[in-house]
């Protein structure tokens, strides 16, 4: 028999609560959910935290990049990155969405839509089992919010979905706020959606809130959950069995306390009997037309509409009061709204300098005419410092700086020598050791900047500190950094020994420099 472990009631982990969970270790939460892409290639206090969490909590890994349903193959970087994490961390489980995110190496960073038809389950399956060989592993897949209907369709969503876990053996992560969503938009009957979906195929439930926009809704993990969305919650673990359930809250995140209370929320409404009728006011099935167009020909289609804002043709149905062009204006939206909030989030010191309106407008052409070919955001936003410096060399420093910062956060924060720890080579060891930065430490032009956590701190420098700090990382010694400084003229002969102890002084503490060269060294 098909089974996932009930893991009881989860939290996706973001960052915002890390303190919380490690101070507090609650016990109200069984389980967490990580966004994988956030800790792939990434050694440095993220992958701390995590490695302290997974050894009071199981953990499960929920990736946004794989785009199984995409017709590029299997980006294999990717998922060799993905494995590496997953060997290293060892989830519960792993999933990602039935969508695409791209095509021709071009990258939306968004969720987007499959048609539903027999060549593209097709594609799908094949995928499938390729990521669960590579991976060793079977895997889950989320049902998608959807926004539009394709005029190609020949099966509902839920028999599409249906057919590819059965075909390629895999599992669902069954998001109740997605079918809800979903089913708005296209009058559909959600409880027939649940109906459908066969109870062993179900390894995980995710809930979150929603954006009700009258004619259509929008899944936005910004908010409460819906009622609704928690009665339909309710019938489905009455239906199907109870199973593993998260909350997913990505954007306006609250206090860890108010996650708490939404979680004790979704605990009570797991046993309510008072459900909702949807049904009077959905469709049973979909409507759709005989396959018009190819699948990749579609996904052609459908990634210049979103690029080059161009409006869709017949292969998108019209819905009353959604037309096919409001369909695709929700993908078009989403799309720039990523990116751009993912820019201004990581620049804001640029954008304070160059003013809003004029780092608006450069951000907003770099977006259009720069799409991203990476499967993860951090190389498109690092990308934005270089065409600052071609558009605006006046901030080149300041945006790389920022660009640095986004780096450093990355990085590895190993222990690091203490003034004490110096003190223990002695006089005769003390000229031949040889210090270098902490890999969270890096000199610009005219600043030093150390990563503590999350938090990167700026120490404005002096001439001598920065050639001293230069000196001392790039040399092999402590004697080598002296006499530099001397042969550059910051010193004399006699003041060289005494400026390398001032610069030791002013800087060990704050957690520079690490060393292997003495045991106990560090801290």
């Amino acid at each position: 028999m098909i089974t996932t472990p009930n893991l009881g009631y989860g939290l996706g982990l973001r960052s915002q609560h890390w303190d919380d969970v490690l101070i507090q270790q609650p016990t109200d939460v069984e389980w967490f959910e990580i966004i994988s892409e956030n800790f792939m290639n990434n050694k440095g206090y993220p992958q701390e935290v995590l490695s302290k969490i997974r050894e009071s909590y199981p953990v499960a890994m929920h990736g946004v990049s794989l785009s199984i349903g995409s017709g590029d193959p299997v980006n294999r970087d990717y998922l060799a990155s993905l494995k590496a994490l997953a060997d290293w961390l060892e989830p519960a489980w792993i999933s990602d969405h039935i969508c695409w995110t791209g095509i021709n190496h071009i990258n939306t960073h968004d969720l987007l839509p499959v048609p539903y038809t027999e060549d593209s389950l097709r594609q799908m399956v094949n995928k499938v089992d390729e990521v669960q060989t590579y991976l060793g592993r079977r895997i889950l897949l989320e049902n998608p919010s959807n926004y539009m209907e394709f005029s190609a369709n020949t099966l509902s969503e839920w028999d599409f979905i249906r057919q590819l876990l059965e075909q390629a053996d895999c599992m669902l992560l069954l998001d109740i706020n997605n079918i809800y969503v979903t089913c708005f938009n296209h009058k559909l009957d959600p409880k027939a959606y649940i109906d459908s979906i066969p109870a062993e195929r179900i390894g995980q439930v995710h809930l979150a809130g929603h954006e009700n926009h009258g004619t259509h809704i929008i899944d936005t993990h910004d908010c409460h959950i819906n009622e609704e969305v928690l009665a339909l919650y309710a019938y489905a673990m009455r239906t199907k069995g109870q199973k593993s359930t998260m909350i997913e809250w990505d954007s306006n995140i609250p206090n860890f306390e108010t996650m708490l209370m939404e979680l004790k929320r979704v605990r009570l409404f797991s046993k309510t009997e008072n459900l909702p009728d949807f049904s009077h006011k959905k469709n049973s099935k979909s409507t759709t037309t005989e396959p018009n167009t190819a699948y990749n020909e579609l996904m052609h289609l459908f990634q210049s509409c979103v690029l080059n804002n161009i409006k869709p043709q017949s292969w998108v149905n019209d819905k009353q009061g959604f037309t096919a062009v409001d369909q695709m204006d929700v993908y078009r939206f989403a799309y720039r709204k990523r990116l751009f909030d993912s820019i201004v989030e990581e620049y804001p010191q640029s954008r304070s300098i160059l003013g809003i309106d004029r780092f608006d407008l450069l951000l907003r052409t770099y977006i259009e005419h720069n799409p991203s070919t990476f499967y993860s955001l951090d190389p498109y936003i690092k990308g934005f410092a270089n065409f600052l410096k071609q558009h605006s060399p006046e901030q080149a420093e300041v945006a790389l700086t920022e660009s640095i910062i986004s780096e450093l956060r990355d990085q590895p924060q190993p222990a690091t020598i203490t003034l004490a720890a110096l003190a223990k080579a002695g006089p005769d060891g003390f000229l031949s050791l040889n210090l270098s930065f902490t890999p969270a430490a890096k000199l610009t032009s005219s600043l030093l900047l150390i990563c503590k956590k999350l938090q990167v701190y700026r120490q404005p420098l002096t001439q001598l500190e920065y050639a001293g700090l230069q000196a001392i990382n790039s040399t092999e010694s402590l004697e080598e950094a002296m006499q530099y400084l001397y042969q550059e003229d910051f010193c004399t002969a006699e003041t060289a020994l005494p400026t390398i102890q001032t610069l030791l002084s002013e800087f060990v503490p704050k957690g520079v420099f690490t060393s292997g060269q003495i045991e106990n060294m560090t801290v």
